[in-house]
């Protein structure tokens, strides 16, 4: 009867101690489901130094605690905080024509005709003047042509200031449902209030002020210094004098809207958070060499912000990194997945086009517009992948039903392919290997030989050592 328990602890133990040590199986319905959660509104669309963004900051760190991942932040947490300088709507957004009288005989659309500019060094505040003309000396400037770098230059706003300019209007095609990140990382009180306006409504405002009626702009944007803070997560490795892999995706977004109206940034870039937290889980459970930094990166809509402090101030030595990227991952639209780098660590990027592309249709692209750019600048080995489309990213149409999870299963394909060469950890087969018996069904097999054994074990001691009666 002892051996017989004995035996049975030793098969219980062998249960447990083998499905510690196999990694998890990759899962889509995951990463739907943190897409669904981070997009939703109760995330605000994730601005940076918002409350949602502060929500998802909460979740992210959550989800590394339940893995009981190390703390990578400030003073043992998984945040770590810095300077930001963000725009947030405060208020309505206002364009009307009044008349001599100063009755208002035309109030324009928000959204369709007029909308706040981000873009550029714009202040809060609320105008009333006339379009400066050749025959007007008014406080107004139409700028046809749309906004570029020089809209985003104090030095241009000075100019015009100057000359008494109190507003700007650029004239654009644009989608007005688009809404463009902020890149100034300066604040300015004393700037210009601008709005863009649709070109399909100029040449009625230029009658209007032919007939010389007065314009009342109002502008919602104020432009604030916050903190925000980037949420890291350590899994340490077993040989300590290895350097770091990184995995990193940001996830802010560009907020709300004056009218209340929320982008909801599921594919970008809830979609790559989404992967990041999903390779979290599976490879926790893997016993690697290499300690890995789970870096959730925050800001880089405005500028990447969050990536340029966490590379001057890595919460590990960061020498000799390699690190994956994941922004915009899942496009239902089909776009290639690309590999983005910078062409200083082409040898890097190359050699993980070799590795990715007999797995997955890969396209190889030298960008400096996601979170790579900072750590290659920096000197460290980093990509970027992407599904690189834009056609519904920064506007209310980036949500859920436009990301297609199998796609983002590709991608941790390709990361997974990565891994798997640098020898850096053992990660789930089940995309490489068609024939793969799960560890699962060896243990069920022990089990079931080893009852077999017990079971002819007690039989032949009976039939050796009856009873008697």
């Amino acid at each position: 009867m002892k051996i017989k328990k004995t035996i049975y602890f030793i098969i219980i133990f062998l249960i447990f101690t083998s499905a510690a040590a196999y990694p998890q199986d990759f899962n889509t319905e995951n990463i739907k489901n943190t897409i669904k959660i981070l997009s939703s509104d109760k995330y605000r669309g994730r601005l940076a130094g918002d409350k949602g963004n502060a929500l998802a900051a909460e979740y992210i760190s959550s989800y590394f605690k339940s893995l009981g991942l190390k703390e990578g932040g400030d003073n043992n947490t998984f945040y770590q905080k810095f300077e930001i300088i963000v725009p947030f709507i405060t208020g309505d957004c206002r364009l009307k024509v009044i008349d001599k009288s100063g009755k208002t005989v035309k109030e324009y659309e928000y959204g369709k005709d007029f909308k706040e500019l981000i873009y550029g060094a714009s202040v809060k505040g609320e105008v009333v003047g006339k379009i400066k003309s050749d025959n007007n000396e008014g406080t107004i400037e139409i700028i046809e042509g749309g906004f570029g770098e020089n809209s985003l230059e104090y030095s241009q706003d000075l100019i015009l200031k100057k000359s008494g300019i109190k507003a700007v209007l650029y004239t654009t095609n644009m989608n007005f449902r688009f809404r463009s990140p902020y890149k100034l990382q300066k604040t300015y009180d004393d700037g210009i209030v601008k709005l863009m306006i649709s070109k399909n409504i100029l040449n009625e405002i230029l009658k209007y002020s032919s007939l010389g009626y007065s314009f009342y702009i109002k502008s919602p944007v104020e432009v604030k210094k916050v903190y925000a803070s980037n949420v890291i997560g350590i899994l340490e490795g077993s040989d300590k004098n290895l350097p770091p892999v990184i995995l990193s995706a940001h996830f802010d977004h560009v907020g709300f809207d004056a009218d209340g109206k929320i982008y909801p940034g599921a594919l970008d870039n809830a979609s790559g958070t989404a992967l990041l937290l999903e390779c979290a889980r599976v490879l926790k459970s893997s016993n690697q060499k290499r300690t890995i930094i789970f870096a959730a990166f925050n800001g880089e809509e405005e500028g990447l912000i969050g990536s340029k402090y966490f590379t001057e101030n890595p919460p590990i030595d960061i020498k000799g990194a390699e690190c994956i990227n994941f922004d915009m991952v899942g496009s239902i639209d089909k776009a290639p997945l690309s590999i983005l780098s910078l062409e200083s660590r082409a040898e890097f990027s190359s050699q993980l086009f070799k590795i990715i592309s007999p797995k997955v249709s890969t396209k190889l692209m030298y960008d400096d517009n996601s979170d790579h750019a900072p750590l290659c600048r920096a000197g460290i080995d980093a990509v970027t992948l992407i599904h690189d489309n834009i056609t519904k990213i920064h506007t209310p149409n980036d949500t859920l039903e436009n990301v297609d999870v199998k796609r983002i299963k590709e991608v941790y394909t390709a990361a997974e392919a990565f891994l798997k060469y640098r020898d850096i950890v053992m990660v789930s087969s089940q995309f490489n290997n068609k024939h793969h018996i799960p560890v699962e069904a060896f243990i069920f097999s022990a089990i079931i030989l080893i009852s077999a054994g017990i079971r002819a074990a007690l039989y032949l001691k009976k039939k050796c050592h009856p009873v008697d009666k």
